[in-house]
């Protein structure tokens, strides 16, 4: 279809078959739709975004498309606030995460205290939360590319989680950005 093609088959498939509802949970590095064209198509229908990986994604994608939605839908309670903040509704859907693939290991020592899995250096923020963290007493191990105790697989990732006290999550979808500070678009529903 191309662009012009796909986004004209969507809007006549809504109206042909009485549409009222449409769930838009696309790539978060990719942007097939602009969100005027995502307005429009509000106009018509509820329209629901599903944002995966937000913590990696909100300040790339997720809150641009997040402006054009009645409802974004999440996995990360940060993000849900923060969509919130520039008016719209959002929720938390726990129903992500595979039971089969993250779980509890019965009598697991708890012989870690704090740890990360993640990239430190290369996000906004994490550098600093660690060495404020390790300054002020609090051994946190840090896990991933980019630190000292380097990429862990996934299997050793449910291990760690589970043999550590406290998991950090250094999301970065809880700072403020050129699009969630001052930008009029994103203010629709609340008169900031």
């Amino acid at each position: 279809y191309g662009l012009h093609g796909t986004r004209k088959h969507i809007q006549e498939f809504v109206k042909a078959n009485g549409v009222n509802a449409v769930i838009i949970s696309a790539s978060s590095t990719e942007f097939y739709f602009d969100v005027g064209f995502l307005e429009n198509l509000r106009k018509e229908v509820f329209l629901t975004m599903m944002a995966c990986d937000s913590e990696i994604y909100y300040e790339v994608s997720d809150q641009y498309y997040a402006q054009a939605m009645d409802l974004v839908i999440t996995a990360n309670p940060i993000t849900t606030l923060k969509v919130r903040q520039i008016g719209i509704n959002s929720i938390i859907y726990w129903g992500y995460f595979d039971t089969k693939k993250y779980y509890k290991m019965e009598n697991s020592p708890k012989d870690i205290d704090v740890s990360f899995i993640g990239t430190v250096g290369q996000r906004v923020g994490r550098t600093e939360y660690v060495k404020y963290l390790l300054a002020n007493g609090i051994p946190v191990r840090t896990f991933g590319m980019d630190t000292p105790n380097g990429q862990i697989t996934f299997k050793e990732k449910i291990d760690l989680i589970n043999r550590t006290k406290i998991n950090l999550d250094f999301s970065g979808a809880n700072r403020d950005s050129r699009v969630t500070k001052d930008c009029s678009l994103l203010t629709r529903s609340t008169g900031l």
